[in-house]
């Protein structure tokens, strides 16, 4: 069977998965999509902020240049897919410490990690960003993919297997599919026979508020005596604060975790606490033991898993798009 003939199974359509389709459909392959709409998809819940130097300095800096040239392939990336250009926005990142001890720790973290902030009196600004809105880029792939021919299939996945020509994704309830090849990317769940590629799940949390529309987009990195949070202000009035790292299957948010990020947040900003309460999400990140992006073969060939993408899937996306290019050539 020619390469374009391959019929495609992709496991997942939060945003490595959509990424992944999208590489198989460019290579002229037929894909499925099988989406069972997990609440717990860490996609629901991201931020959106792409921001390799940021992660780095306030100490999640172990995916390193892989983050970086993420970034750097990001604006092609999503102009492949026809993202609008409001979804990819470039913004400064300031750091608000709230002690003399927190700007201290954010000037050693930046020292530590290599970059360079400029001092201003209310803070620290750091390097030049970008910023997307995870929900509305994922909509506009997902319609994008269905424009191009990709079926997309309802379903809970309950195990994917191979044989040395096929792959056979099983559905709760459901007749099951094959195909050719398969691609993975279920986060912090598993569905295959072989799980060697170990991943733990990380709870994250965020508050939404609801804000007046502003004319630019602005992010704010706290630490508020030891405890890091972010601020971001869409054009939309959109406010996100967040986020909590709790390593935990359970995809529920606790009262605890909520009122500390509030409370830090309207410290730090006291008009945040007159604005309307919109909702709290949850997700749980897909964690490799080494905090990395990583991916496995299946042992026939069959299928390819990608996990690993921590709190970075939306920003991982061209180099998850890039791997299933390297597997499926």
């Amino acid at each position: 069977m020619s390469e374009i003939g391959k019929r495609i199974v992709v496991v997942g359509a939060g945003i490595t998965g959509l990424s992944a389709a999208a590489a198989a459909r460019d290579l002229g392959m037929s894909v499925t999509v099988i989406d069972d709409a997990r609440p717990s998809r860490a996609t629901y819940a991201a931020a959106g902020m792409l921001a390799p130097y940021s992660e780095a300095i306030v100490g999640d800096g172990e995916l390193g240049a892989q983050m970086v040239e993420a970034l750097s392939l990001w604006d092609s990336w999503r102009r492949g897919l026809q993202v609008p250009d409001e979804l990819f926005e470039f913004v400064p990142t300031k750091f608000v410490p709230a002690t003399f001890g927190d700007r201290q720790e954010i000037a050693r973290w930046a020292r530590d990690a290599g970059l360079e902030l400029v001092e201003s009196a209310q803070g620290l600004q750091g390097p030049l960003e970008a910023l997307t809105e995870p929900r509305e880029l994922v909509r506009h792939v997902r319609e994008q993919l269905l424009d191009l021919g990709v079926v997309f299939v309802d379903g809970v996945v309950s195990r994917v297997t191979e044989t040395d020509d096929s792959v056979v994704v099983a559905r709760d309830g459901a007749e099951s599919i094959s195909g050719d090849l398969g691609l993975i990317a279920t986060g912090a769940s598993s569905v295959v026979a072989d799980d060697s590629l170990l991943i733990r799940p990380v709870r994250g949390s965020l508050v939404v508020l609801d804000g007046p529309a502003r004319n630019e987009p602005q992010v704010a990195r706290v630490l508020r005596h030891g405890r890091p949070l972010y601020v971001i202000w869409r054009r939309s009035g959109e406010i996100v604060i967040g986020a909590t790292s709790v390593e935990t299957s359970l995809n529920v948010a606790e009262a605890g975790e909520v009122q500390v990020m509030l409370s830090d947040a309207i410290e730090t900003f006291p008009e945040l606490r007159q604005l309307p309460f919109r909702e709290v999400r949850t997700g749980l990140r897909p964690t490799a033991t080494s905090n990395t992006l990583n991916s496995r073969v299946s042992a026939h060939g069959r299928y390819l898993q990608l996990a690993g993408h921590y709190r970075h899937g939306i920003l991982m996306a061209p180099l998850s798009s890039r791997r299933v290019r390297e597997f499926l050539a």
